[in-house]
């Protein structure tokens, strides 16, 4: 190539078309370096559309660095050489790697056919490389074919990225302009250098990567957004499975415990007995004459006295204290040990408070029996049995009382 001027117009036309690749090799390695720590931060999100993008920015740099004047005038004629062929070589890679991205981004789609536009490039590439092994100068030749090939393959590429956008793909959307303005510039380039149609060989395709640039920061927007998502989700499904667990464990007539909770809170009972020898205690209480409200007033009547019978437990009740119906009229009252006196006067006063208290419009009492948890020798089934006789002895005494299990 033959430039015909002053010295200094030559000088500052070689700084001059470097401007371009000097404002998108920053941009080209930014988003190498952003997609880079996407993947590392989060390797579960699309592994191969980040790395065709990685792919195609590394060609695409490595092109614009080939592309450079003033790296020929510092490094002389070696460079020169060496880029010549490096530029060709690249040029040929780099709709092969864009495509990549597309192909990606369009492999669930039937009506695209991506493989046959990579391939067309690829041929077109080997057989420059090939030629040139031979000793043709096929990289440079081929380049008779590479621009048209470059506008008649992108133009399917684009129609199915546009036709995928109207069906709702964002991604295919926000990958149009980058696109669309690879292919403008490529084409303008191509004919401008084949023309010479510019004093300068001056490439405008570097400038495309701002487009890609917007592809790049849309896909951490909707990896961004999907993660937020599916964060929701899995927060909603913790939410139902916790709705779900407390179905399970919850009396629906009362609100109180029922037998599935009763059995989770005896084994970690256990367990912390052996770990922190802190044992436990039961009540075990019964409506007195429960039955004559039944038959007098109706089972409907005597489902508002459960209920109400439920919630006045359930108010003389603190933290680590859990009221479970454990059925019909009776209820079980569990307690973590905290002194054999503190248990007792407990019952004492869930008796007194049901006793002066009108339950759904009834003064009723109850009786309570009230047994220890005795460490390790002990079993639930003896814990159960020495329950039933002390509410057994309870009811022997008059009812509206609390016994203690011998």
């Amino acid at each position: 190539m033959f430039y015909n001027g002053t010295e200094a117009a030559e000088i500052a036309g070689l700084f001059y078309s470097d401007i371009p690749m000097v404002l998108a090799l920053p941009v080209g390695v930014a988003i190498i370096t952003i997609l880079l720590i996407g993947y590392y931060f989060n390797p579960q999100g699309w592994k191969r559309l980040y790395a065709y993008s990685v792919l195609f920015m590394a060609v695409f740099t490595g092109w614009l660095l080939m592309t450079s004047n003033v790296l020929g005038l510092l490094l002389g004629r070696q460079w020169y050489i060496f880029s010549y062929y490096a530029l060709r070589v690249l040029a040929y890679l780099l709709p092969v790697a864009a495509n990549l991205v597309i192909y990606e981004l369009l492999k669930d789609k039937n009506y695209a056919r991506m493989g046959l536009v990579i391939g067309a490039f690829a041929l077109l590439g080997i057989s420059a490389a090939a030629g040139q092994l031979l000793g043709y100068e096929s990289l440079e030749g081929c380049m008779d074919y590479y621009y048209p090939l470059l506008g008649i393959g992108e133009l399917p590429a684009i129609y199915w990225c546009i036709r995928a956008a109207r069906q709702g793909d964002a991604l295919c959307q926000a990958i149009i302009p980058a696109a669309v303005i690879f292919t403008l510039l490529g084409l303008f380039d191509g004919f401008s250098d084949f023309f010479a149609l510019q004093g300068w060989r001056v490439f405008l395709t570097p400038l495309a990567v701002y487009g890609f640039l917007y592809f790049v920061i849309y896909i951490l927007r909707e990896q961004l957004r999907q993660e937020n998502k599916l964060q929701e989700r899995i927060i909603g499904l913790e939410y139902e499975a916790v709705k779900a667990q407390a179905r399970l464990e919850v009396d629906p007539l009362t609100g109180s415990y029922n037998r599935n909770k009763l059995k989770s809170l005896l084994l970690q009972g256990m367990t912390d007995y052996r770990q922190q020898q802190k044992g436990f205690a039961m009540l075990l209480l019964d409506i007195d004459f429960f039955k004559k409200i039944n038959d007098s007033y109706g089972h409907e009547t005597g489902d508002a006295v459960l209920r109400a019978f439920a919630m006045a437990v359930r108010q003389q009740l603190r933290k680590n204290q859990y009221c479970i119906r454990w059925g019909g009229e009776e209820f079980i009252v569990f307690v973590t040990m905290e002194g054999k006196d503190h248990v007792l006067q407990l019952a004492e006063n869930i008796r007194q408070h049901v006793e002066a208290t009108l339950l759904a419009g009834h003064k009723i009492t109850c009786s309570i029996g009230v047994v220890f948890w005795e460490g390790e020798k002990d079993t639930a089934d003896q814990l159960f049995k020495r329950a039933d006789r002390a509410l057994y002895q309870a009811k022997n005494q008059g009812r509206n009382c609390v016994c203690q299990a011998e």
